[in-house]
């Protein structure tokens, strides 16, 4: 077995499928110092404490290094795409941190809404980064753990997840700020679903996934 982390335990995803409110215990954040050489996004702030930057990220960038060029050129650009859609789920992210006491000392529809992200929406693409992770070859589990379908059908769960959450934001009238950064999110995420699909395409029929 390789020494980096698990894929998300019982109850995650299969099949596309996500369980509404349940945790990644094994998506455990990794500290910011290790983070920022391997990233082509540039934020000085630090990671919120959950990231897509786990070891097991780390090691698939590791792994592009090591593959022929124009399998390293694809699979670049899936893990760039995955990296470009994090940086504005983040957002979202920080905004729920930067607003825990409100969900501990409320029960209202914006806590529900920060409760969804930090619970569901962040958690479901944090699924996506280590399934795309996943399938970079060079480990030997790769013909079991590698799957595109997983990495489809979660996209389209992180598609609807997304949907439903920018409709219930703009209808919330104690959303401010957070419509504006969902906003911002809306416009910056606009076909990445799209092209994520077509990159995970690309590498299935390279790798006769």
């Amino acid at each position: 077995m390789t020494d980096y982390p698990d894929e998300p335990g019982p109850g995650r995803s299969v099949a596309g499928r996500h369980v509404l409110g349940s945790s990644p215990e094994s998506l455990e954040p990794v500290r910011s110092a290790s983070l920022p050489s391997l990233s082509p996004v540039s934020d000085p702030r630090p990671e919120p404490g959950h990231t897509i930057y786990l070891p097991e990220w780390f090691h698939a960038r590791w792994r592009l290094q090591r593959l022929p060029s124009f399998k390293r050129d694809l699979f670049t650009r899936a893990l760039d795409h995955v990296e470009s859609g994090w940086e504005h789920v983040r957002e979202l992210q920080r905004h729920a941190d930067a607003n825990r006491e409100h969900t501990l000392a409320n029960c209202d529809t914006y806590s529900d809404l920060l409760d969804f992200i930090d619970g569901d929406l962040v958690d479901i693409f944090r699924v996506i980064a280590a399934e795309v992770s996943r399938l970079v070859p060079g480990y030997p589990e790769w013909e079991e753990r590698a799957s595109a379908d997983e990495v489809d059908g979660d996209t389209d769960v992180f598609r609807r997840y997304f949907t439903v959450f920018a409709l219930a934001v703009e209808q919330e009238p104690k959303a401010e700020p957070l419509r504006e950064a969902t906003r911002a999110a809306k416009t910056g995420l606009a076909g990445w679903c799209t092209e994520m699909g077509i990159l995970v395409a690309s590498i299935a029929a390279v790798c006769k996934l």
